[in-house]
């Protein structure tokens, strides 16, 4: 028997005419049963998942765009990843591969019932490499098409950073200060991801971890 199976397709993939692929590789929500039984009750409902992404872009398909949709939980396998699971920012505290706990470093795993090396194999099989392949496809195929091509990469995360709900539930300063380290590395995260601009958009009032990534003024 198979260390992983699914039912559900890696991706969906929708082809366009301009020289342009957005990826959406945390979206997915599925999970297979026999792995959601192995999951924690908060970690079946898959909250670090970037939520309505397809519906914020719904105009992908009218500008010309190709898309390419995950469809399994970053808790499955992330798709943003480097399949040898190396950390994408040495000397910071990442989730993996395969992710054991959630942003809020809460177990995913109920009794400690882990993946494997083996597993996390099966699952890198089955679902990454099938979304890679995919993607380096499209980009090769709009760039002979085209010559220059955009590949966006589409996030979302949390409404509001720091999450309220959490900081008026904590009585202990030092407590406190760890749900503020978690909720500033989530928007660290999401902005670490911006290889050479970064655009932050939103409505007041602002995150307060903002402050954080101003520029001074010269």
């Amino acid at each position: 028997m198979s260390l992983f199976q699914t039912a559900e397709p890696p991706f969906r993939f929708r082809q366009g005419s301009r020289p342009l692929l957005i990826s959406m590789p945390h979206v997915g929500t599925h999970v297979p049963p026999a792995l959601a039984e192995r999951f924690t009750a908060e970690a079946r409902h898959v909250p670090d998942t970037d939520w309505h992404l397809e519906r914020l872009y719904d105009f992908a398909d009218a500008l010309g765009a190709s898309v390419l949709v995950a469809t399994h939980s970053r808790y499955v396998v992330d798709l943003n990843r480097p399949p040898d699971d190396q950390n994408l920012y040495p000397g910071q505290d990442t989730t993996g591969l395969c992710p054991v706990d959630t942003f809020d470093k809460t177990p995913i795993y109920a009794a400690g019932d882990l993946p494997g090396a083996p597993e996390i194999a099966a699952r890198r099989d089955a679902i990454w490499h099938p979304y890679h392949r995919q993607l380096q496809a499209e980009l090769d195929r709009l760039k002979a098409a085209h010559g220059t091509i955009a590949l966006w990469d589409a996030h979302s995360i949390r409404s509001v950073l720091p999450l309220q709900e959490r900081v008026a539930s904590v009585a202990d300063k030092a407590d406190l200060q760890e749900v503020y380290n978690t909720e500033r590395h989530l928007l660290y995260v999401a902005c670490t991801r911006a290889r050479d601009r970064l655009l932050v958009t939103g409505i007041k009032p602002g995150s307060v971890f903002l402050e954080d990534l101003e520029t001074p003024a010269r």
